[in-house]
């Protein structure tokens, strides 16, 4: 069960981060 709740908390984390990159790389693109 634990194994269940860490993955699903590191899928999280992922889609966070990658929505971060995401968010930077428009940015980056906006000042360029």
């Amino acid at each position: 069960k634990e194994l269940i709740k860490n993955y699903k908390n590191s899928k999280n984390m992922m889609k966070a981060s990658k929505g971060r990159q995401m968010q930077g790389f428009l940015r980056k693109l906006g000042m360029g």
